[in-house]
């Protein structure tokens, strides 16, 4: 903040200099309409180009994510679950769209909290996957069969106007057949009927 002030205040002696340096009022006040009127046109349009481009970005980013079949990790939050659901794994069957399985095995949970007989934990899938792969995660006494994976683009406004992408995310999925938006990331609780 400082050093725009700096800047501000270099600028208006710049211009104090050479309105003086002007030898008559009718170039003074030229000088001072040109910056009193050129100053915000400038800010003005500068801002609506970074609005255009950052529209045009987000399309061309929204076209990529269309075209993208392949999520490189997954993260899941189980939250207010019985404590004995979770151990240091969860059990994960990895199946392309045919059904084959293309990896199986313990994944790792982080406890994030635990509250009498209640814990919440993250699940992390770091192996990539294609949107149309079927991933069964088994909590506990429960199984978790996540289908249909969407991307959208992730993103979020400027300070000048405009969105900024940022790659992609996933959207939303299907657990167990029904359909779950995702947000900021996928939340899971005991409650959830799937």
């Amino acid at each position: 903040m400082a050093n725009l002030i700096l800047l501000v205040a270099l600028f208006l002696l710049v211009l104090i200099f050479i309105s003086i340096k002007l030898k008559n009022g009718k170039q003074r006040l030229l000088l001072w309409l040109g910056v009193v009127i050129g100053i915000p046109l400038l800010l003005v349009l500068g801002y609506k180009w970074a609005v255009w481009q950052g529209k045009k970005d987000l399309a061309a980013a929204t076209q990529q994510c269309n075209e993208k079949t392949l999520v490189d990790e997954l993260t899941l939050y189980f939250s207010d679950f019985p404590a004995s659901d979770f151990r240091d794994s969860a059990f994960t069957i990895h199946r392309n769209a045919a059904g084959v399985v293309l990896d199986s095995g313990r994944q790792a949970i982080v406890i994030d909290k635990k509250e009498k007989n209640r814990a919440w934990a993250t699940y992390f899938y770091k192996y990539p996957f294609a949107t149309n792969d079927v991933l069964e995660i088994r909590m506990g006494k429960r199984k978790y069969v996540l289908t249909g994976f969407r991307l959208t683009v992730l993103a979020h406004g400027a300070m000048l106007g405009g969105p900024v992408a940022h790659g992609c995310m996933i959207d939303s999925a299907n657990i167990n057949g029904k359909r779950t938006p995702f947000g900021q990331n996928m939340l899971i609780t005991w409650e959830d009927r799937y």
